[in-house]
């Protein structure tokens, strides 16, 4: 006989209470994807970034970007696509964005941490934007503090411009003293200035 002739139920036979089982398939499923994105299965769409094809899945980008989830969802053009460009971008990093949606993973230093936080801005990526904030705030030096303050201005970062400015009350003589604060232009000195005034001791 077979199976789909025979009905079976343990209706009413035991008191055993209900099991819920919650499986984590996350891990696994991103896994898959991955594999299946560099086995070039199931992708459908290629992000041209200069001379750079980055191809993807749709579903996998818009997760992750809302900028590719406002493209792939509303009626804008690109939605019927099988290749978008976007420009004015580095295209490695956003070729490490990418791969950062499929793996959860990505390398942050000195070298790429202005890159990977001005794409993953345009990109609209706030866990790799936080994530970028927070490795900034560990680095801020004499050196490159009011390259930091650019970034929080350009950026809209307050975390980062309240970093500057108790950075430079701390340390404003040598920061004052060096060559990157000769270089300033007036109109940045004074606002240095002023934000810092009530700070230095």
């Amino acid at each position: 006989m077979a199976l789909s002739e025979t009905s079976f139920s343990l209706s009413g036979t035991s008191s055993v209470k209900e099991q819920t089982h919650n499986i984590d398939h996350a891990s696994d499923l991103l896994q898959f994807a991955n594999k299946s994105r560099q086995d070039d299965r199931f992708n459908d769409i290629i992000i041209r970034v200069g001379e750079k094809n980055i191809p993807a899945n749709k579903m996998v980008l818009s997760c992750y970007s809302k900028y590719f989830n406002t493209m792939f969802y509303t009626e804008m053009e690109e939605k019927y696509k099988d290749a978008v460009e976007v420009h004015a971008v580095d295209a490695e990093s956003v070729e490490k964005l990418v791969d950062f949606m499929y793996t959860g993973k990505i390398n942050i230093n000195t070298n790429n941490v202005c890159d990977l936080l001005a794409v993953s801005d345009f990109l609209q990526i706030p866990s790799v934007r936080k994530l970028c904030i927070e490795y900034l705030l560990t680095t801020v030096t004499q050196q490159n503090c009011f390259t930091i303050q650019g970034l929080a201005e350009r950026f809209t970062i307050p975390q980062l411009t309240e970093k500057f400015n108790n950075f430079v009350a701390k340390n404003y003589q040598q920061v004052v003293s060096g060559d990157h604060f000769k270089k300033l232009p007036k109109h940045d000195v004074i606002k240095l200035l002023q934000s810092t005034h009530d700070k230095v001791n």
